[in-house]
């Protein structure tokens, strides 16, 4: 974890975005239309020869994706110069991705009791565990460290992190979230808390619980910072007027314009003392999301095509990096050839079907079918189309899979300085705020369980 260094945050991310700007074609294509548009064309000369000549092994593409592996050694083939000037500008420029202060966590308070950490890990999946844990262990510290006693996690859905904040970390928290069903079901989970705590722990104990508040609230951008403050101080925490009040805001995946609007929210309210978002569907995010700090928004007034990062860019950059990267090292190829699978059915809906092109289709596992056409009839069920007799030309396309996977490869390994664009900019907006005292981006999950594992921690 690195304290933010302004002067350089701005020079890299100008030299980023001058960077992405020269691969536009490259980030700007959508795979599906791999078949539609000839992107293996796009392709320099030179790459194309690599890619194509026989002794290239489709599972060294998984080099170009590993950014912690500086050794040529294991590449059989010579990539070419320009791709591995690429990749290394890449690994400089962006944000690391590993895991950092991976240590054993202990659980404090409720949720360290052996019979409550079963009761919390039967309602949650392993990603979203692991999430909480850390998520969790990094407010709790800054919490103390800031002195505040008081969290609201917004968009915190069933409650589960919000749960371990109150009965692990011994915060008075609230869980902001505008579905009503899951604040219902939220404080279900926590009567089951509150029953086993009454069953298991001494009176005094129990009686120095502070269960979670669930509030429904919509978020948005036109909400009055001061009075969502004087809401909470009242009307949740039941504190009166002249009480001291400060708290912290937590994000863990706000969706699109959400998690910006909270990094605004910490800007503009001083009672808000700390800010910990993760990222989350930034191909969401609107104008009012990106960019954020007044050095881009400068930049992208004399270069907005620059500065600009399109739909295509910013969705490619919520891809499964890690994940990918496996799969091509360990040759399960049949996790690959899926996108040649949908790309040469894009080709067919759009020769037949052009007004359905990019259309929303059924997911369909590669292992699911014994045929192209077995996949086809699957993805396209509920079009309400009949597919030609003869998809002869989309079984020759899939033939043609080591190409689609070698370019959304090539794609995927821009995502790190696409991403690390968009996390710095919010972070050196709250920079730019004098009340800020630190801001961090923090590398706090494990990025095979958790693509978006970065933090925006900042305190005042």
């Amino acid at each position: 974890m690195r304290n933010f260094d302004v002067n350089r945050v701005k020079k890299v991310l100008e030299t980023s975005l001058f960077v992405l700007e020269q691969y536009k074609w490259l980030i700007d294509s959508y795979v599906l239309d791999f078949f539609v548009e000839n992107h293996w064309k796009q392709l320099p000369k030179s790459w194309q020869d690599t890619f194509t000549a026989e002794n290239f092994n489709i599972e060294e593409m998984a080099y170009l994706l590993n950014y912690e592996e500086d050794s040529l050694e294991k590449l059989s083939s010579v990539l070419p110069l320009s791709l591995l000037s690429l990749r290394k500008v890449i690994h400089e420029l962006s944000i690391k991705r590993k895991q950092e202060n991976v240590s054993v966590l202990h659980f404090p308070g409720l949720i360290g009791h052996p019979k409550f950490r079963n009761l919390f890990s039967k309602n949650v999946k392993s990603k979203k565990r692991h999430e909480i844990e850390r998520m969790s262990e990094i407010c709790g510290k800054t919490a103390e460290k800031c002195g505040v006693e008081y969290v609201v996690d917004v968009g915190g859905g069933l409650g589960h992190l919000t749960r371990v904040l109150a009965f692990g970390q011994g915060k008075r928290v609230c869980c902001v979230e505008r579905q009503e069903s899951l604040n219902q079901q939220g404080s279900f989970l926590d009567d089951q808390f509150m029953r086993f705590a009454k069953k298991y722990l001494k009176p005094e104990e129990y009686d120095a619980l502070h269960p979670p508040v669930h509030v429904n609230v919509n978020i948005s951008a036109d909400l009055d910072g001061q009075e969502f403050i004087k809401f909470l101080k009242s009307n949740v925490f039941g504190l009166g007027e002249k009480a001291d009040f400060s708290l912290g805001i937590v994000g863990l995946h706000p969706c699109g314009d959400l998690g910006p609007v909270l990094l605004n929210l910490f800007r503009k309210c001083p009672k808000v003392k700390f800010i910990a978002v993760v990222g989350c569907c930034y191909m969401k995010l609107t104008e009012d999301g990106y960019p954020l700090s007044k050095h881009l928004k400068r930049l992208g007034e004399n270069y907005p095509e620059r500065v600009g990062l399109s739909y295509e860019a910013r969705e490619v950059a919520c891809h499964a990096m890690e994940m990918y990267q496996e799969r091509l090292s360990q040759g399960l190829y049949d996790d690959l050839k899926i996108h040649a699978y949908r790309s040469a059915l894009e080709r067919i809906i759009v020769k037949n079907w052009p007004e359905l092109r990019h259309s929303g289709l059924k997911s369909v596992k590669y292992r699911e079918c014994k045929s192209f056409r077995e996949y086809c009839e699957k993805a396209v069920a509920g079009l309400g189309i009949i597919l030609p007799d003869n998809t002869s030309e989309g079984n020759e396309d899939c033939l043609e899979w080591k190409k689609v996977a070698v370019f959304y490869t090539l794609r995927l390994m821009l995502a790190p300085l696409i991403e690390s664009v968009i996390l710095s900019d919010r972070a050196l907006m709250l920079q730019e705020n004098p009340l800020t005292s630190s801001c961090h981006i923090v590398a706090a999950f494990d990025p095979r369980l958790s693509p978006r594992n970065h933090i925006i921690l900042a305190t005042k």
